[in-house]
């Protein structure tokens, strides 16, 4: 057995020994009486993410109820293993039955941002399956599935995906497995399979699909929305679908349609679950949690405290504007909260989020007591930005450092800084983004001044969105066919930052300063096609944005 070999045995032997099962879990990789039918899901990142894919998970629990297949996970390693492989012997194995991966009949892949194609072309390639559609042969070859809100736009994973699934996936996945299955047992024709697989809801298909549906909650009506397995210091909840606040940069409510509440007895009922199977902390989470009515939140807070015996629910990220009203439930220490700017008028006219810094530091005041450490979001580059706006958010951070001093001998306030991103699907999708160079430049300064506001009981941790994943997200978000083929050139000239900015540099992309339009080759936008019913409501809300840019001088 090789080094990688045994490395990757010796990973999922400690994985497999931390992860808890929920009762509710079908045992999807169980291979008794079932058809000689293997589908893999996959999660192109670390293996420990497995335990916090809940959605992947999910869908994974609904293939092996609806069908007779079996379905088992893999994903990469850490990279200390990854760089022991060895192309001759070495292969990627499942999570639980050890099968390798390129014999599966099916690969399912979760993207949940567009920037993972780096690491689904790796999965792939050290999997020993062929990256490019084109030189996979059907039914010899793994047929290759993608999800997630990072293929909203399709496009640039033309060339290596055969069928794409929009929004939630649990029905359409299934059906697309059911056709693949009996298609291979058949030998239908390609061409034949895939008219037959357009035809699923939610399923699109290069050169087939003219236009699908976006799939919602209501369209997988009593699908878990919690964990099937987890590790005893973090399980998942998904309390609610979309968002009822309406971010102008943000896929959330602007894809995944109107808002909706699980109700708190399904929440009672996974916290009591996950209660007698030994998990220390469930997250309560969504796109805000405080899109939960306040009083519900209250409720199940104050029933976790006289009903639960191990587990705590905890929150994750909450509007400010709730956190009066949530303080005295509150059983954490820690608080996510995302300003984005520290000016009013960009947060509130550009953004559209909705509330001001003065509601800021009122709330986090009334919470301070109990909250030290303090995770702050923060984005640069917004349309009608200028230096005076980027100050607002050290003074902000400076007003926060001096609200915990005041109840603690020591804080943390940790700042995850990125540069505005155009989202598909969202009223900012047209908007330029500024360059690596440039958002470097802007981080330095935030980070040194901020550093020199901070009270001294505060420890800040300020983490940059890292240069790669700024030009892959930025590339990938709304390009085009052309833009996965540089990105599958940029990885095998080395699958690192200088090869692929060199591969921009090659082909005209420009990313030091500003980005080019990465939709440059073909501008009918592969999205359009993706039917969300938002789309008018999206163009109303690009005109109030355009108005409130009007006549500001655009430092960016």
């Amino acid at each position: 057995m090789t080094e990688f070999m045994k490395a990757q045995k010796e990973a999922k032997k400690k994985e497999l020994e931390q992860i808890i099962i929920s009762p509710e879990c079908s045992k999807f990789w169980n291979e008794n009486n079932r058809d000689d039918f293997k589908v893999v899901m996959v999660q192109p990142d670390k293996l420990k993410t497995l335990k916090l894919s809940a959605g992947l998970q999910i869908v994974a629990d609904h293939i092996h109820k609806s069908t007779n297949v079996t379905v088992d996970f893999a994903s990469l390693y850490d990279k200390n293993i990854m760089n022991l492989y060895n192309n001759k012997e070495d292969y990627i194995t499942t999570l639980f039955n050890n099968w390798n991966v390129c014999q599966s009949d099916v690969i399912g892949i979760g993207i949940s941002n567009p920037s993972i194609i780096k690491n689904m072309f790796e999965f792939l390639e050290k999997s020993n399956v062929k990256i490019l559609k084109k030189d996979r042969t059907l039914y010899k070859d793994p047929f290759i599935i993608a999800g997630g809100l990072g293929v909203f736009n399709p496009a640039p994973f033309f060339g290596f995906i055969d069928a794409f699934v929009m929004g939630e996936g649990s029905i359409a996945a299934s059906k697309i497995i059911k056709k693949y299955q009996q298609a291979k047992k058949e030998n239908i024709p390609e061409e034949q399979l895939n008219k037959s697989l357009a035809r699923i809801k939610g399923v699109y298909i290069p050169k087939y699909s003219k236009k699908t549906k976006f799939q919602t909650i209501k369209d997988v009506p009593n699908t878990r929305r919690a964990s099937l397995f987890m590790s005893d210091k973090k399980a998942l909840i998904f309390a609610d679908y979309s968002c009822k606040f309406k971010c102008s940069f943000c896929q959330l409510s602007n894809v995944r349609g109107k808002y909706s509440f699980q109700g708190i007895e399904p929440i009672k009922k996974y916290l009591k679950e996950f209660d007698s199977i030994g998990v220390k902390e469930a997250t309560i989470a969504g796109g805000s949690v405080t899109n939960i009515p306040t009083n519900k939140l209250e409720e199940v807070f104050a029933w976790g405290k006289t009903n639960l015996k191990t587990t705590i629910p905890v929150i994750r990220s909450v509007r400010v504007d709730d956190l009066p009203r949530i303080e005295k439930y509150l059983d954490q220490t820690e608080i996510h909260i995302a300003p984005e700017t520290g000016s009013d008028y960009l947060r509130n006219n550009v953004m559209l989020k909705g509330f001001s810094n003065k509601t800021i530091f009122e709330n986090i005041s009334q919470i301070a007591h109990k909250i030290s450490n303090v995770r702050l979001y923060h984005l640069v580059g917004i349309p009608g930005e200028k230096e005076f706006d980027r100050k607002l958010f050290v003074n902000l951070v400076e007003k926060i450092s001096s609200i915990l001093d005041q109840h603690h001998s020591q804080n943390l306030i940790e700042i995850y800084m990125y540069p505005l991103l155009p989202q598909p699907g969202t009223p900012m999708e047209d908007y330029t983004t500024i360059g690596i160079k440039r958002f470097q430049r802007y981080s330095d300064q935030f980070i040194n001044e901020a550093k020199n506001k901070i009270k001294k009981s505060t420890t800040i941790e300020i983490h940059p969105l890292e240069p790669l994943w700024h030009l892959l997200q930025r590339i990938t978000n709304t390009g085009d066919k052309k833009t996965g083929e540089l990105l599958y050139e940029g990885y095998l000239k080395g699958n690192n930052f200088e090869s692929y900015t060199s591969v921009c540099d090659k082909h005209g992309y420009h990313w030091r300063e500003y980005f080019s339009n990465s939709n440059k080759h073909d501008n009918t936008k592969a999205w359009k096609n993706i039917i969300t019913g938002k789309e008018s409501f999206i163009e109303t809300r690009k005109e109030m944005i355009k108005k409130s840019i009007e006549g500001l001088i655009d430092e960016t």
